[in-house]
Protein backbone atom coordinates (compact mmCIF):
# COMPACT_ATOMS: atom_id res chain seq x y z
CA UNK A 1 0.00 0.00 0.00
CA UNK A 2 1.39 3.13 -1.17
CA UNK A 3 1.75 5.72 1.92
CA UNK A 4 2.44 9.31 1.68
CA UNK A 5 5.04 10.76 4.33
CA UNK A 6 3.17 14.12 4.87
CA UNK A 7 0.24 13.32 6.64
CA UNK A 8 -1.84 16.43 7.88
CA UNK A 9 -5.23 14.49 7.70
CA UNK A 10 -5.72 10.53 7.60
CA UNK A 11 -8.92 8.96 6.12
CA UNK A 12 -9.77 5.57 7.71
CA UNK A 13 -11.75 3.33 5.88
CA UNK A 14 -14.26 1.27 7.82
CA UNK A 15 -12.55 -1.84 5.90
CA UNK A 16 -9.56 -0.47 7.42
CA UNK A 17 -7.40 0.77 4.51
CA UNK A 18 -5.64 4.11 5.75
CA UNK A 19 -5.48 6.66 3.00
CA UNK A 20 -3.84 9.89 3.35
CA UNK A 21 -4.55 13.58 2.30
CA UNK A 22 -1.84 16.36 2.00
CA UNK A 23 -3.92 19.43 2.38
CA UNK A 24 -6.76 20.46 3.70
CA UNK A 25 -7.58 23.51 2.35
CA UNK A 26 -7.92 22.46 -1.50
CA UNK A 27 -12.00 21.50 -2.16
CA UNK A 28 -11.87 17.72 -2.37
CA UNK A 29 -9.04 16.48 -0.33
CA UNK A 30 -11.33 14.00 0.48
CA UNK A 31 -12.35 12.89 -2.86
CA UNK A 32 -11.85 9.45 -2.08
CA UNK A 33 -14.58 8.93 0.68
CA UNK A 34 -16.81 9.83 -2.51
CA UNK A 35 -15.75 5.83 -3.35
CA UNK A 36 -15.80 4.33 0.03
CA UNK A 37 -17.00 4.80 3.48
CA UNK A 38 -14.84 6.68 5.61
CA UNK A 39 -14.21 8.31 9.10
CA UNK A 40 -11.79 11.60 9.05
CA UNK A 41 -9.32 12.08 11.43
CA UNK A 42 -6.73 15.03 12.12
CA UNK A 43 -3.52 15.24 13.18
CA UNK A 44 -2.79 18.13 15.80
CA UNK A 45 -0.96 20.34 13.76
CA UNK A 46 -4.19 21.28 11.92
CA UNK A 47 -5.37 24.38 13.09
CA UNK A 48 -8.08 25.37 10.81
CA UNK A 49 -9.95 23.39 8.76
CA UNK A 50 -10.43 25.86 5.58
CA UNK A 51 -13.37 26.76 3.10
CA UNK A 52 -14.97 23.45 1.70
CA UNK A 53 -12.15 21.51 2.70
CA UNK A 54 -14.29 17.93 2.81
CA UNK A 55 -17.35 19.78 0.64
CA UNK A 56 -19.42 17.17 -1.04
CA UNK A 57 -17.65 14.20 0.56
CA UNK A 58 -20.84 12.33 0.45
CA UNK A 59 -19.37 8.93 1.99
CA UNK A 60 -17.61 10.79 4.53
CA UNK A 61 -19.58 9.10 8.12
CA UNK A 62 -17.85 11.05 10.81
CA UNK A 63 -15.57 13.81 11.85
CA UNK A 64 -13.56 14.22 15.16
CA UNK A 65 -11.82 17.50 15.21
CA UNK A 66 -8.45 17.85 17.12
CA UNK A 67 -8.36 20.13 20.06
CA UNK A 68 -5.57 21.99 17.96
CA UNK A 69 -8.15 23.44 15.94
CA UNK A 70 -9.39 27.01 16.56
CA UNK A 71 -11.80 27.54 13.12
CA UNK A 72 -13.88 25.30 11.37
CA UNK A 73 -14.61 28.07 8.29
CA UNK A 74 -16.99 28.59 5.15
CA UNK A 75 -19.34 25.58 3.90
CA UNK A 76 -16.24 23.14 5.33
CA UNK A 77 -18.31 20.02 5.31
CA UNK A 78 -21.00 21.40 2.54
CA UNK A 79 -23.34 18.48 1.03
CA UNK A 80 -21.44 15.35 3.01
CA UNK A 81 -24.54 13.43 2.96
CA UNK A 82 -23.40 10.72 4.92
CA UNK A 83 -22.00 12.65 7.87
CA UNK A 84 -23.94 11.41 11.01
CA UNK A 85 -21.71 12.89 14.06
CA UNK A 86 -18.86 15.39 14.54
CA UNK A 87 -16.86 15.76 17.39
CA UNK A 88 -16.16 19.72 18.70
CA UNK A 89 -13.63 20.42 20.56
CA UNK A 90 -13.73 23.45 23.39
CA UNK A 91 -10.27 24.59 21.05
CA UNK A 92 -13.16 25.56 18.47
CA UNK A 93 -14.27 29.13 18.86
CA UNK A 94 -15.53 30.25 14.86
CA UNK A 95 -17.26 28.49 13.16
CA UNK A 96 -18.23 29.45 9.51
CA UNK A 97 -21.01 30.20 7.25
CA UNK A 98 -23.07 26.80 6.26
CA UNK A 99 -20.30 24.89 7.99
CA UNK A 100 -22.92 21.88 7.45
CA UNK A 101 -25.17 22.80 5.12
CA UNK A 102 -26.76 19.60 3.58
CA UNK A 103 -25.19 17.32 5.41
CA UNK A 104 -28.93 15.32 5.64
CA UNK A 105 -27.62 12.39 7.55
CA UNK A 106 -26.34 14.93 10.58
CA UNK A 107 -28.43 13.29 13.41
CA UNK A 108 -26.95 15.68 16.60
CA UNK A 109 -24.98 18.62 16.96
CA UNK A 110 -23.64 20.01 20.20
CA UNK A 111 -21.77 23.09 19.85
CA UNK A 112 -19.39 23.70 22.85
CA UNK A 113 -19.59 27.18 25.26
CA UNK A 114 -16.14 28.36 23.61
CA UNK A 115 -17.34 28.98 20.36
CA UNK A 116 -18.06 32.65 20.04
CA UNK A 117 -18.81 33.35 16.13
CA UNK A 118 -21.27 31.54 14.02
CA UNK A 119 -21.92 32.15 10.62
CA UNK A 120 -25.67 31.35 8.84
CA UNK A 121 -27.05 28.61 7.51
CA UNK A 122 -24.73 26.46 9.55
CA UNK A 123 -27.61 22.97 9.21
CA UNK A 124 -29.51 24.45 6.63
CA UNK A 125 -31.55 21.20 5.11
CA UNK A 126 -29.92 18.61 7.35
CA UNK A 127 -32.57 16.96 7.44
CA UNK A 128 -32.10 14.09 9.84
CA UNK A 129 -31.15 16.58 12.73
CA UNK A 130 -33.07 15.97 15.30
CA UNK A 131 -31.34 17.86 18.37
CA UNK A 132 -29.30 20.83 18.76
CA UNK A 133 -27.14 22.27 22.07
CA UNK A 134 -26.32 26.39 21.36
CA UNK A 135 -22.74 27.97 22.61
CA UNK A 136 -23.71 29.99 25.25
CA UNK A 137 -21.10 32.44 23.90
CA UNK A 138 -22.89 33.27 20.83
CA UNK A 139 -25.69 35.65 21.68
CA UNK A 140 -27.20 35.78 17.82
CA UNK A 141 -28.85 32.68 16.62
CA UNK A 142 -28.29 33.65 12.68
CA UNK A 143 -30.02 33.82 9.74
CA UNK A 144 -31.18 29.97 8.26
CA UNK A 145 -28.92 28.26 10.81
CA UNK A 146 -31.94 25.08 11.29
CA UNK A 147 -34.16 26.03 8.30
CA UNK A 148 -35.53 22.73 6.41
CA UNK A 149 -34.30 21.07 9.42
CA UNK A 150 -37.75 18.87 9.35
CA UNK A 151 -36.47 16.12 11.87
CA UNK A 152 -35.20 18.86 14.44
CA UNK A 153 -37.79 18.48 17.50
CA UNK A 154 -35.20 19.49 20.17
CA UNK A 155 -32.90 22.51 19.98
CA UNK A 156 -31.56 24.13 24.02
CA UNK A 157 -31.13 28.11 23.99
CA UNK A 158 -28.89 29.44 26.75
CA UNK A 159 -29.99 32.65 28.74
CA UNK A 160 -27.41 34.85 27.21
CA UNK A 161 -29.05 34.42 23.19
CA UNK A 162 -30.71 37.50 22.92
CA UNK A 163 -31.31 37.28 18.96
CA UNK A 164 -33.50 34.68 17.20
CA UNK A 165 -32.90 36.03 12.67
CA UNK A 166 -34.95 35.92 10.00
CA UNK A 167 -36.28 31.63 8.93
CA UNK A 168 -33.62 30.01 11.70
CA UNK A 169 -36.26 27.52 12.32
CA UNK A 170 -37.60 27.97 8.99
CA UNK A 171 -39.30 24.38 7.63
CA UNK A 172 -39.42 22.57 11.10
CA UNK A 173 -42.75 21.16 11.81
CA UNK A 174 -42.39 19.64 15.31
CA UNK A 175 -39.85 21.73 17.03
CA UNK A 176 -39.49 22.07 20.57
CA UNK A 177 -37.16 25.02 22.10
CA UNK A 178 -35.80 24.45 25.62
CA UNK A 179 -35.27 28.15 27.07
CA UNK A 180 -36.28 30.41 29.64
CA UNK A 181 -39.12 32.35 28.75
CA UNK A 182 -38.25 35.11 31.02
CA UNK A 183 -35.58 36.54 29.20
CA UNK A 184 -35.34 39.09 26.85
CA UNK A 185 -35.34 38.91 23.43
CA UNK A 186 -35.46 39.61 19.68
CA UNK A 187 -37.47 37.48 17.96
CA UNK A 188 -37.68 37.69 14.07
CA UNK A 189 -41.44 37.91 12.70
CA UNK A 190 -40.47 34.62 10.51
CA UNK A 191 -40.84 32.41 13.67
CA UNK A 192 -44.61 33.01 14.34
CA UNK A 193 -46.64 30.89 12.89
CA UNK A 194 -44.50 28.18 13.20
CA UNK A 195 -46.46 26.70 16.45
CA UNK A 196 -43.09 26.50 18.57
CA UNK A 197 -43.93 24.80 21.62
CA UNK A 198 -41.57 26.35 24.18
CA UNK A 199 -40.84 26.01 28.15
CA UNK A 200 -38.87 27.02 31.03
CA UNK A 201 -38.70 23.56 32.17
CA UNK A 202 -36.10 20.87 31.75
CA UNK A 203 -37.97 19.23 28.60
CA UNK A 204 -41.15 20.54 26.89
CA UNK A 205 -43.34 17.41 27.09
CA UNK A 206 -43.36 15.25 29.90
CA UNK A 207 -42.91 11.32 29.54
CA UNK A 208 -45.73 9.86 28.48
CA UNK A 209 -46.81 12.27 26.12
CA UNK A 210 -45.35 13.13 22.54
CA UNK A 211 -45.18 16.21 20.38
CA UNK A 212 -47.86 16.97 17.74
CA UNK A 213 -49.23 18.90 15.23
CA UNK A 214 -52.32 20.81 14.17
CA UNK A 215 -53.18 24.49 14.10
CA UNK A 216 -49.86 24.87 16.67
CA UNK A 217 -47.76 22.06 17.96
CA UNK A 218 -48.74 20.91 21.38
CA UNK A 219 -48.32 17.97 23.31
CA UNK A 220 -50.60 14.97 24.08
CA UNK A 221 -50.77 11.88 26.08
CA UNK A 222 -49.45 8.50 24.67
CA UNK A 223 -52.54 6.71 24.16
CA UNK A 224 -53.58 3.08 25.41
CA UNK A 225 -50.82 0.15 24.92
CA UNK A 226 -47.89 2.39 23.97
CA UNK A 227 -45.08 4.57 26.12
CA UNK A 228 -42.46 7.47 25.46
CA UNK A 229 -39.72 8.82 27.59
CA UNK A 230 -37.60 12.03 26.13
CA UNK A 231 -38.69 13.93 23.91
CA UNK A 232 -40.83 12.28 20.76
CA UNK A 233 -43.42 12.51 17.76
CA UNK A 234 -44.26 8.73 18.42
CA UNK A 235 -44.93 6.76 21.52
CA UNK A 236 -43.41 3.10 21.68
CA UNK A 237 -45.61 0.19 21.49
CA UNK A 238 -45.76 -2.31 24.22
CA UNK A 239 -44.58 -5.64 23.74
CA UNK A 240 -46.77 -8.61 23.21
CA UNK A 241 -47.91 -9.15 26.65
CA UNK A 242 -47.70 -5.83 28.09
CA UNK A 243 -50.26 -2.93 28.05
CA UNK A 244 -50.27 0.71 29.22
CA UNK A 245 -52.70 3.12 30.06
CA UNK A 246 -53.14 6.51 28.49
CA UNK A 247 -49.79 8.85 29.11
CA UNK A 248 -47.42 6.40 30.27
CA UNK A 249 -43.77 5.89 30.66
CA UNK A 250 -43.78 2.39 30.30
CA UNK A 251 -45.28 -0.56 30.25
CA UNK A 252 -46.95 -3.20 32.69
CA UNK A 253 -47.65 -7.42 32.29
CA UNK A 254 -51.00 -7.98 31.66
CA UNK A 255 -52.37 -9.73 34.59
CA UNK A 256 -52.56 -13.91 35.54
CA UNK A 257 -55.23 -15.06 33.34
CA UNK A 258 -55.16 -12.30 30.31
CA UNK A 259 -52.87 -11.79 27.44
CA UNK A 260 -52.29 -9.07 24.89
CA UNK A 261 -51.41 -10.53 21.95
CA UNK A 262 -49.91 -7.98 19.50
CA UNK A 263 -47.56 -5.39 20.02
CA UNK A 264 -49.43 -1.98 21.15
CA UNK A 265 -52.47 -3.46 22.61
CA UNK A 266 -54.42 -1.20 24.10
CA UNK A 267 -55.48 -3.57 26.61
CA UNK A 268 -55.27 -7.02 28.06
CA UNK A 269 -58.10 -10.11 27.21
CA UNK A 270 -59.32 -13.04 28.90
CA UNK A 271 -58.16 -16.33 27.48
Amino acid sequence: MLLIVVVVVVVTFVNGIDVTCDSIGAIGCCSLCTVKPCNMLFTDTVTSIESRAFESCTLLTSVLIPTSVTSVKDNAFLSCSSLTSVSIPTSVTTIGVGVFQLCTSLISLSIPNSVASIGRNICYGCTSLTTVVWSSKVSVVPTSSFSGCTSLIDITIPNTVTTISENVFYGCPLLCIRWNKAVPRSISSSLNGNGLVTSSTPSCCADGQFVTQGNSISCALCPSGTFSTGQVVTCSPCSPGYTSAPGSSSCYPCPVGTAALTPGSSSCSYW
